[in-house]
């Protein structure tokens, strides 16, 4: 079966090629046939991936899947939940490099935002250089104690349609708890898994091999749920 994977994420293409290869699925990314990307204005992680998966089939007329994931961190009341991949820009919008630059104008905010200017790192890395100065700065602003540990989900959903009115929908979710560490380590994965440390195993989400990954992470475990629903 052909189907459309509503994104044009290399990193998310192959892992999710790696998790559904058990399954007789060729997936073919949304960028292959122009799709650009929908809007994902939920505030839930089911409701943004059945619209993704839902405009990739409308615009193909294949069958559709999509995966909406993203962090949240405990002690910020779970944020940044659904926004995860937009947190740069919500930073922008909030004001954060005027107030970053009243601060200290050398500070790692307005390093990482010049650099995303002048396009010497992607939207992905200045997500990641936002989120660790958030949590930097939340640290000092609250008072906390830098030692201790920064508890994490990653969490992923998955939805498959069949077509794109698809009155039933196959969904898959899953969870990876860890720790937020704001030293990035590791050059594998994308997104926040250089700063994301699984505990048990002592090494960040961008440490790990793919092979690795596979056995452990949130879109694994979601892709595990999905899988037995597909085939059930």
């Amino acid at each position: 079966m052909k189907v459309v994977l509503a994104t044009s994420n290399k990193g998310k293409l192959q892992e999710m090629n790696g998790l559904l290869a058990g399954l007789n699925v060729s997936l073919a990314p949304q960028s292959k046939f122009g799709i650009k990307p929908c809007e994902e204005p939920f505030g839930t992680f089911l409701e943004n991936a059945l619209a993704k998966a839902r405009h990739a089939s409308a615009c193909t007329g294949l069958p559709a899947l999509a995966d909406d994931s993203g962090i949240i961190i405990d002690e910020l009341s779970g944020w940044a939940g659904v926004r995860s991949a937009r947190l740069y820009q919500d930073w922008l919008d909030r004001g954060g490099e005027e107030r970053a630059g009243s601060i200290s104008p050398s500070s790692d905010a307005v390093a990482f935002h010049s650099l995303y200017q002048q396009g010497r790192i992607s939207l992905e890395e200045a997500n990641l250089f936002c989120l660790i100065h958030l949590l930097q700065q939340h640290k000092l602003e609250e008072g906390l104690d830098h030692s201790r540990p920064i508890t994490a989900r990653f969490v992923a959903v998955l939805a498959f349609l069949r077509s794109a009115d698809d009155p039933m929908p196959l969904v898959g979710q899953g969870q990876w708890a860890g720790e937020l560490i704001l030293e990035p380590r590791g050059s594998q994965g994308h997104g926040y898994d250089p700063i994301f440390l699984d505990p048990r195993l002592g090494k960040t989400a961008a440490e790990l091999s793919l092979e690795e990954k596979n056995q452990c992470s949130h879109r694994a475990r979601a892709a595990q749920a999905f899988c037995k629903v597909f085939q059930a």
